[in-house]
Order: C-alpha cells, then sequence, then structure tokens
C-alpha cells in the first residue's frame, strides 16, 4: 500500500526544468519560473545579443528546448556576441571609410564623387541598437525625375533609373532582414512610393525614444485636424471626423503575465491620450493567442465614451483568458478586426463610411505559428475598405515586435508602407512601449486644440498655458486669457484709461515664454466704470469684458495654448458633442447646477511670479441670491439696500478662495472628463474682500465673495469682433440687439 501511495504522489508531482537553462553566468527571464511553457528569455550586456538563441522553452518533458545554431549544429551553452552595424557594401558614387566591421560605438563617413550633391547623414555612428543614426547617406546628380532613393548599408539595388513608373528593387545581404517596401516607384509628384528600405540583423532593435518620435509623427497626421501636415502626409480628417483605432495585444504563453499586464498599461496610456483628441475617436480592443478575446467592439455604441473603454479594459482584458490556448495566431486576430468593421459598416451611409480612417496597432513578442499567414488577412481588409493608392490614408497598421524573438519580416508584410513613415517597430521588452506611447500624449502633438493643461510638467510655464500677464504702465498688471492665436480675454478695468486714439505699446502681454504687443483692443459698448455714480456706487463693473488682438499670432506650444470658449466649435469639439449642437446645450452642459466647481488662477504671496490652481463654487440658478446677499453682512456694504444694484444679471457669484489685487481679468474655467479638457466661463471683475491684507498669506472670510462676468453673458460682443476668428454655434443673438443698462 504505501508503495502504490508513492506512485500516486509521483503522478501528481509538478514537471518542472532545471535551474540552469545553459546560462549559468547570465541573466535569465523567466515568463512561468520553472514550469512547462515557461520561456527562459536570456539578457546580455548592452551592445551584445546572446548567441545561438535568445529563448528556450520548458519542455512536457522537464527539459529545455534544444540549443541550435541556424545551421542546425548543437550547442550546449548560450554565449554573449558583439553587435555590429550592417555594412554598407557598395556606395554609389562616393567611397566611405573606415572599412568594418561595424561594432557598436564605430563611426563611418561618407564623401561624394564630384558633381554629385550629398544628402542625408554623411556621418553616422553604429548605436547600441546595430542599427546606424541618422539618415541613409546618398550622392545625387539630380538628373532624374525623382530624387536617388538611395541605398542602404546592407542591401543591393535592382534599377537605376529615376523618371515616372520607373521602378527599383532592393534585396538585403545574407543574415539581414529587410524592413521597407522591397520596390518602389517614382510618382508623378517625384516623390517614391512605399517606404525607405532597411536591411536590419535579427537582433537588432528600435530605441524607445526614436520610436516615440516616430509613431506620434505618423499618427500625427491623423491626429491634427488643423496642422496642414506632419511627417510625410496631408491631414484627411474633417472638423467632426471619425477614427477607428483598434488595439490588438499578444497574450501567447512567450508573453508571460508581467509582460501582458505592462501592455495593458500602456493601452491604457494610449486610450486616454487618443481620447483627448477633438474627433471621434471609436476603440475596438482585443487580446489574442490561440484565439482572439473582444474586449471593445468598435460597433459598441459607447466606444467613442473613453471612460467606458477603460473600464472595460479593466475588467475584461484578462491574460487569464487564454490560459489553456496560448499559441499566437495574428491572422484571426486580424479577421476578429475585419469582422468588426463589416458590423460597423452596416450603421453608416457609403460617404460617412468612407471619410473614416482606420488605424490598426499590433502589439507581439514573435511570430505567428498558427492560423495562417497574417498578410492575407491584411489583404482583405485593405480590399474592404477600398485602399487604393488615392485612399492609403484612410488605414494606418502599426506592427509592435516587444522582445529578440521577432519575424521582422512578418511584421514588414503586415504593417503599413508610407514614404517617410515608420509603421513598424521592434522594441527590447515590454516596458519600452509605455514610452513610446506616452508620446501620444504629449501636448505638442495636439495641433490647435484647445483647453489642454501639462498638470504633469515640472515647468511651471506648462500649467494652465492660457493665461496671459498683462502689463499696464503706470497701472497694477492684470490677467487675461488666450482664447485664439492671436486674441486675449481680459476686464474691461484692465484697460482703464484706453481710447480708440490711445498708445497700444502702454501695453504688454506676457504668453508662455514670450512678451507680446498689442494691435486693437475692443471694449464692451456697455461698459461704464461711472454710470450708477449718482446712486452713491463709484464704480459699475456691469459689462466688464474686454478683447485685445496681438501684433503676432501665438505658435502653440504646451506653455502658450488657448482655453476652451463656449459655444464655439472647438468648444463644441472638446466637449466631442455633435455639429448639431446649439449654444444653449453649451450653456446646460456647463451650468446647469446651483453649485458649480471651478478654479482660477492665483499668484503665490510668497513668490508672486508663481501661479496656482485655486477653487470655488459658482452659486448659480436658485443659489445666487443667497449669495449675493451676503454682501451686506460686510460692515462696508451694510448700508446697501439692493445688492443687485452692485451686482449685475451678468456676474456669477463664487465663494471659496478669494482673489488679491493684480488677478483681475483672469479665467473661471471648469474642467470636464476629468481634467482633460479647460472651458472659460468667466472673466474676474471684481471682489468685496481682499484676502491679501496680510503680506505672505491669504486671510479667509465666510461672507467673502468675487464676482465674474458671465461669459455665456456677453458671448455676442465676442462673436462679433470674433466670428473671423473662430466658428460659433447658433443661438447667439447679435451685439445690436444687446440693450445696454441705463
Amino acid at each position: 500500500m504505501r508503495y502504490k501511495a508513492n506512485n500516486k504522489k509521483a503522478a501528481k508531482a509538478k514537471v518542472q526544468c532545471p535551474p540552469d537553462a545553459g546560462y549559468p553566468d547570465g541573466l535569465t527571464h523567466l515568463t512561468n519560473g520553472l514550469n512547462v511553457g515557461s520561456i527562459a528569455k536570456f539578457l546580455c550586456p548592452t551592445g551584445e545579443y546572446a548567441w545561438p538563441v535568445n529563448s528556450r522553452t520548458c519542455q512536457a518533458n522537464g527539459q529545455w528546448s534544444i540549443i541550435k545554431t541556424g545551421t542546425g549544429r548543437r550547442m550546449a551553452r548560450i554565449s554573449c556576441k558583439k553587435m555590429r552595424c550592417p555594412d554598407p557594401g557598395q556606395f554609389e558614387n562616393g567611397e566611405y571609410y573606415p572599412r568594418g566591421p561595424y561594432l557598436v560605438g564605430t563611426n563611418i563617413t561618407f564623401v561624394c564623387n564630384d558633381g554629385y550633391t550629398p544628402r542625408g547623414s554623411m556621418q553616422r555612428t553604429c548605436k547600441r541598437n546595430a542599427k546606424w543614426s541618422g539618415e541613409t547617406a546618398v550622392c545625387d546628380d539630380g538628373a532624374g525625375h525623382c530624387a536617388d532613393p538611395g541605398l542602404p548599408p546592407g542591401a543591393v539595388k535592382t534599377g537605376f533609373r529615376y523618371d515616372v513608373d520607373e521602378s527599383v528593387s532592393y534585396k538585403c545581404a545574407a543574415g539581414l532582414d529587410l524592413v521597407g517596401s522591397a520596390t518602389r516607384t517614382c510618382l508623378e509628384n517625384r516623390h517614391w512610393s512605399g517606404t525607405e528600405v532597411s536591411c536590419q540583423y535579427p537582433y537588432s532593435f528600435d530605441l524607445p525614444e526614436d520610436v516615440g518620435h516616430q509613431f506620434a509623427g505618423s499618427l500625427a497626421g491623423v491626429l491634427n485636424t488643423f496642422e496642414k501636415k506632419s511627417i510625410g502626409r496631408t491631414v484627411n480628417i474633417k472638423k467632426g471626423g471619425i477614427l477607428n483605432v483598434y488595439l490588438l495585444l499578444d497574450a501567447s504563453n512567450s508573453v508571460g503575465e508581467d509582460n501582458f499586464e505592462i501592455s495593458k498599461n500602456a493601452a491604457v496610456e494610449l486610450v486616454n491620450g487618443l481620447g483627448a483628441f477633438d474627433m471621434k475617436v471609436q476603440f475596438g480592443i482585443l487580446s489574442y493567442a490561440t484565439e482572439p478575446n473582444i474586449t471593445v467592439y468598435v460597433h459598441d455604441r459607447d466606444s467613442d465614451d473613453t471612460d467606458f473603454v477603460l473600464e472595460q479594459i479593466e475588467k475584461n482584458l484578462k491574460y487569464s483568458k487564454h490560459r489553456d490556448k496560448q499559441g499566437t495566431n495574428i491572422r484571426d486576430a486580424l479577421k476578429a478586426v475585419l469582422d468588426m468593421m463589416g458590423f460597423q459598416r452596416l450603421q453608416y451611409q457609403d460617404n460617412e463610411w468612407n471619410s473614416i480612417q482606420h488605424v490598426i496597432i499590433l502589439m507581439t513578442d514573435g511570430k505567428a505559428n498558427m492560423g495562417g499567414r497574417p498578410v492575407e488577412m491584411v489583404k482583405r481588409i485593405r480590399d474592404f475598405l477600398d485602399i487604393t493608392p488615392e485612399r492609403q490614408d484612410y488605414l494606418d497598421i502599426y506592427a509592435f515586435g516587444i522582445g529578440t524573438d521577432i519575424d521582422k519580416v512578418e511584421l514588414n508584410e503586415i504593417a503599413s508602407q508610407k514614404e517617410k513613415e515608420k509603421h513598424v517597430f521592434v522594441l527590447e521588452d515590454a516596458e519600452k512601449i509605455k514610452t513610446v506611447f506616452d508620446e501620444i500624449t504629449k501636448i505638442k502633438n495636439y495641433g490647435e486644440m484647445c483647453g489642454l493643461n501639462v498638470e504633469s510638467s515640472d515647468e511651471q510655464e506648462d500649467h494652465h498655458p492660457w493665461n496671459v500677464l498683462i502689463h499696464v504702465e503706470r497701472k497694477n498688471p492684470c490677467f487675461g486669457s488666450l482664447i485664439s492665436s492671436q486674441w486675449v480675454l481680459s476686464a474691461a478695468h484692465c484697460i482703464k484709461g484706453y481710447t480708440p486714439n490711445s498708445e497700444l505699446d502702454n501695453y504688454s502681454f506676457d504668453i508662455g515664454k514670450k512678451t507680446y504687443k498689442g494691435q486693437r483692443i475692443e471694449i464692451h459698448k456697455c461698459y461704464n466704470l461711472t454710470r450708477k455714480f449718482n446712486k452713491g456706487i463709484k464704480e459699475d463693473y456691469d459689462y466688464d469684458v474686454a478683447l485685445i488682438q496681438l501684433n503676432e499670432k501665438v505658435t502653440f506650444s504646451k506653455s502658450a495654448r488657448p482655453i476652451c470658449l463656449p459655444c464655439t466649435e472647438p468648444a463644441n469639439r472638446a466637449m466631442k458633442k455633435p455639429s448639431t449642437t446649439t449654444c444653449n446645450e453649451h450653456r446646460d452642459h456647463l451650468l446647469s447646477s446651483r453649485e458649480i466647481p471651478a478654479g482660477f488662477l492665483s499668484k503665490d504671496q510668497r513668490d508672486p511670479k508663481e501661479m496656482k490652481e485655486s477653487r470655488v463654487q459658482i452659486q448659480h440658478n436658485n443659489a445666487r441670491e443667497s449669495c449675493i446677499s451676503t454682501i451686506r453682512k460686510l460692515d462696508k456694504f451694510k448700508n446697501v439696500t439692493n445688492p443687485l444694484d452692485i451686482v449685475s444679471p451678468r456676474h456669477f457669484c463664487v465663494q471659496g478662495d478669494m482673489s488679491c489685487k493684480g488677478e483681475s481679468g483672469g479665467s473661471l474655467f471648469v474642467d470636464l472628463r476629468n481634467r482633460k479638457r479647460f472651458f472659460q466661463v468667466g472673466i474676474l471683475s471684481f471682489g468685496i474682500y481682499n484676502p491679501c491684507e496680510k503680506k505672505g498669506s491669504r486671510t479667509k472670510s465666510a461672507n467673502a465673495r468675487d464676482f465674474y462676468v458671465n461669459v455665456m453673458e456677453v458671448l455676442p460682443f465676442l462673436r462679433k469682433h470674433l466670428e473671423g476668428e473662430m466658428e460659433f454655434l447658433p443661438g447667439i443673438p447679435d451685439l445690436e440687439e444687446v440693450v445696454c443698462p441705463a
């Protein structure tokens, strides 16, 4: 009996591989410990690669898979070898030196023969990722219709005529993978079709800083609604356009749960970043191994709701859903995308469907090992979307290889090939993918979008980039807000003493890191500071609003960018509202509550050059009257019989943090979508309490109130002077219809 019991225990014993996977002196990463199916990945020092294989799999018999060279020779151990960059071999119309081999850190210089013009990088360095720095060096005589397409290191070129419809073909030397377009044709527009060729060693990879720039640059052509050009493409998405983004995450056995979670977190960052753009972005999210598992269908009603998509990713994008089926079936993952497209096609008329742009982002750590060739499904997707030469920009497929066991040729077949753009990227490990996706969320890629704020930046100028510091000669400074590339919104009393004949040289405007001058000032026709003087009210701040046109346009950056103005098209896109939205719907969306949380910018009392966001509550609708009536509780206003003599119907009443001198004219703003976009609803006009009488700190009072001009109430004035600068929504009266108070 004892013997049989031991046998049962033996039968149940867990099969594991030995700790020594053949690389005893180096770092080894195990995807699932020493268990069957676990993959041992061998990590070499910088500038070296694992040879003859970079990984081994723990097999069912408890042994690691055999180590074999490319010629089939068995080896007992893994070793690290020096990386090198491809040898130029031939260099057309010039010379290069020194001769190879070219190990990491080696420099090379190219020189053109007489009569040829150099183009590209004539001095290059072999980088730590076994790729040359810079661009392909070319010596061109300018004789062709198209420029000489060049001969990248490691390549052989066939075809030397560069006239219209002439083609050139490339092959790579033995041991190198060809990435890019093997055949390119000279087009009438003097550009070459496809993507420039690169010959790469299997162990080479892309640096995350390069990938981030290239990926963001290419994707910017799809995302930046208003920038004329990006890297190599003209923008096609129109205002109110639709973008479909499909994210495909590899959940195969070789990835491992830890790396899958890293990719998942990177996907969250990407969804967050893309969701901030103005056009409608619809997401299709899936993971795949032997079979695909769809987390968000692109044709779901809420696929454009970032919060919904993120919630589904958190709940349902799980590595465990592929636990028992962990092959790498890229073809079926792409078929799932095609099926989603098919369902979605039924929801649109022909014209609208044909205007949708599609972006597929595929992440994998290896090559497809089942399901058939992925390139066949790519062809079906292209046919379904009618991707002709004239419609190339309606589909972008990006292929991200993660790790060193990548089939670059297969990724190259899957990815889009477009001039001056890159769609195939190979990263060392999953950690690097987040760095790449973070690049998309940087403000520099956001074109002319309004209401953005880099809250994560350490630079003070990057926070609330719409804020303007207004300097007036011999007067207290004021704030204003940048609302377009050339217009600043502020309070009329900040431009005290200005008349149409005044010198504008007395005014200057600090925006971001630059100071501007004004060329025109417009003050509301109903602003009259002395209107109620005979009632004993020295200053009346009704219609306290002014516009300043700068003498030059502001170049938008993360430190200089407009805030969104309600009832305008830029704000409508930021809210992701339909094009039929009216101004009243904006009013309801932003100002429907009785207490509305809002913010304004205040100076740090210890260092007036530093700004911080202070918080208030707008007491609106049926809360407004009681907010205003509190005025009489302050001694200096106790004889006021009617507070509405001081506060006009155009003013918000707020309580919370109070403003100090020098902050008038600044924006009162609310945020939407978890502080992703900011909208100006008020202009700081006046206060009844000074919290800054005591230097170095701000005091508080329960009865203190500030009053802001309600932007919604001065929209006729704004539209009259800004209509050529920005588009306004319907439902705004003409300024001529506004009757000024007596």
